[in-house]
């Protein structure tokens, strides 16, 4: 047996696990109750795959092993897998990746299994792409779950007409419908952070678009909010090469003023927006 896993079979009998690395934006839960909680909000059953990003420790990890059908961690930092194998030891279910999220080939790794839910306390700093890399996944999903800055989540959360809707609050709609399972303080943290937190559950709608479609949409919804102070009319400019009186016929069509906002319209909209602009050649 390596040096580093007997290292940490002896830290984890005194209950301890290595410091956290503020480089890669580690914050661990230690609460046994409260991560039984969350795992619970998860909605992870023995019909699921659960993929798991940042699982660090284990915290999470095991109450999730214990509910779900397959589990597959993802952990970057090789200082933790010695603590995690340990951690979930006897979890015959349980597959352990070491590698960066943001660069792994998800879709490949999930590519054997079906009822597939994400999971994970994300670094702080990492929120956006790593959601924006949920969300244009061609694997299909029932769910995300993931802990966030309590900020992030409020966006990810924000309705149409309040500033704080943007792209990444879009993207997730098009997708299914958030909500704030929980809120978890600072002080519950090792190290704690600056700021209080939130645990976000996103179940995805039955019926998405097709992927190829989806992704189109995607990006044309990033051009709608390319830059948040100007008009929508003015953002789309750069989209497609139309007439200001065609322009001005599809912003009619769906009620919308030539001074509408992004952040204004919702995602519904949006769709018929996007299908009204490609009929125009």
């Amino acid at each position: 047996m390596k040096k580093s896993y007997l290292k940490a079979r002896k830290k984890r009998r005194k209950g301890t696990i290595p410091p956290a690395k503020k480089a890669l934006g580690q914050n661990f839960l230690t609460d046994e109750h409260l991560l039984d909680e969350l795992a619970e909000l998860t909605q992870a059953s023995s019909d699921d795959c659960v993929l798991e990003i940042g699982a660090g420790p284990g915290g999470l990890s095991l109450p999730i092993a214990k509910r779900a059908g397959k589990l597959i961690c993802v952990e970057l930092d090789g200082d933790l897998l010695p603590y995690l194998k340990i951690k979930l030891e006897g979890h015959e279910n349980v597959s352990i990746i070491q590698g960066d999220a943001l660069t792994l080939d998800l879709d490949e790794i999930l590519s054997p299994y079906q009822n597939i839910r994400i999971v994970g306390n994300l670094p702080y700093h990492l929120t956006t792409p790593l959601m924006e890399r949920f969300f244009s996944m061609q694997t299909p999903l029932k769910s995300v779950s993931v802990m966030v800055q309590k900020e992030a989540g409020e966006r990810i959360c924000a309705d149409r007409g309040t500033s704080l809707f943007g792209p990444l609050g879009a993207l997730v709609r098009l997708h299914g419908e958030p909500e704030v399972a929980k809120e978890v303080p600072a002080r519950l943290f090792s190290p704690p952070p600056k700021v209080d937190s939130v645990f976000l559950h996103i179940p995805f709608y039955e019926n998405l678009m097709a992927y190829e479609d989806r992704q189109k949409l995607i990006k044309f919804i990033r051009q709608c909010f390319l830059q948040k102070r100007k008009t929508l009319y003015n953002n789309l400019q750069s989209y497609k090469s139309l007439p200001r009186e065609t322009w001005m016929d599809i912003f009619q069509n769906l009620d919308l003023p030539p001074t509408v906002r992004a952040e204004e319209v919702d995602v519904d909209t949006f769709r018929r927006l996007y299908t009204l602009i490609e009929e125009k050649q």
